[in-house]
This record gives structure tokens, C-alpha cells and sequence, in this order.
């Protein structure tokens, strides 16, 4: 396969005239799958990237980083789940000294608090979310499966529910 020239890889929309080229002349198109490195299929379904914002909200970013990296391993992409892993070991030994912080900066009421760090929680499944999407598309594009996404919300959310408060807020990196 050749190297796609600039047109084609500034994305699917600038290789629209060199689709109608071919279709004209009768050569074959080659489509260019921008954005879906190598792709892999899973011998498993997989959790949808966007499972990893909602579950970084219920239960925390460590939990969507574990969610990230499992779909990593299961897609054999080993640095890739390390790295995830790595952001949830962070995000987890992070979480203290900013709710330290922020409450030293006059923010007392621990709501607020909590509501802040649950959106920087929020933020950090976003970013696993940005990093995973291209590898689970390659996934998708070859056939694979994945679970649905109401399924993992509504298990996260009743884990959440019935989890014992000290293991929640162990979760979100309270300790």
C-alpha cells in the first residue's frame, strides 16, 4: 500500500474528490482508515469509550482508568493499558492533596468540594475516553462487539448504590 498523500489523510472529507476520481476512471478506491491505528478485534465485547466519562462520575477515575486499560489488554494493546492504569494510579494519589488544597484556598464546604473533584473526574475519563476511541473504532470497523452502554451505566450506577460510603470515597481517592 502506498503512502496517502496530504489530501487524504486531512480526514474523509478531502478524499471525497479522489473517490469521485476513481469512480470516473474505474480504478479502484482505496478508502483511507484514518484514525484507527492498526486495528484489532477483541475475542470480547468491549465497554464503550463514552462508558468511561459516566463511569469516572459514578465511581471515580481510578474505576474508568481500570475500565480503559481492560479494553487496552483485551484489544493486546499492552503500553496503551499501562498508560491508563498509570493515569488512574495519578488521578487516585491526586485526589487528596488538590481536596487539601482546595479547602486550604477558603472552599470549605466539602459538597463543593466533591463536586469539583467529581468534575475533574469527569475530565480524566473524557481524556481515557479521546485516547481509547480510535483503537475501539478499529475494533467496531472489523466486526467486534461491544456491551451496551445503559447495561454499564445502570450496573455502575447500582454499584454506586449499594457500595459502603467508605469504599466509594476509597474509590474516588479519599483515604
Amino acid at each position: 500500500m502506498t503512502h496517502p498523500g496530504p489530501a487524504a489523510r486531512a480526514g474523509p472529507r478531502a478524499s471525497l474528490p479522489a473517490m469521485v476520481e476513481s469512480y470516473a476512471t474505474g480504478a479502484p478506491y482505496e478508502p483511507v482508515l484514518e484514525g484507527m491505528p492498526d486495528a484489532r478485534q477483541a475475542p470480547i465485547p468491549l465497554l464503550s469509550p463514552v462508558f468511561l466519562a459516566y463511569i469516572a462520575l459514578i465511581l471515580g477515575a481510578p474505576v474508568a482508568a481500570a475500565c480503559a486499560a481492560f479494553d487496552a489488554a483485551v484489544l493486546r494493546r499492552g503500553r496503551l493499558a499501562a498508560a491508563m492504569l498509570a493515569v488512574g494510579a495519578a488521578s487516585w494519589f491526586a485526589f487528596m492533596p488538590i481536596v487539601k488544597l482546595l479547602v486550604g484556598a477558603g472552599l470549605g464546604d466539602l459538597s463543593m468540594v466533591l463536586t469539583l473533584m467529581r468534575l475533574f473526574a469527569i475530565g480524566v475519563g473524557v481524556a481515557l475516553a479521546v485516547k481509547l476511541a480510535p483503537h475501539f473504532r478499529g475494533h467496531m470497523v472489523l466486526g467486534g462487539v461491544e456491551v451496551p452502554l445503559m447495561h454499564c451505566v445502570v450496573a455502575g450506577y447500582a454499584l454506586a448504590l449499594f457500595l459502603p460510603n467508605h469504599i466509594l470515597m476509597l474509590l474516588l481517592g479519599v483515604r
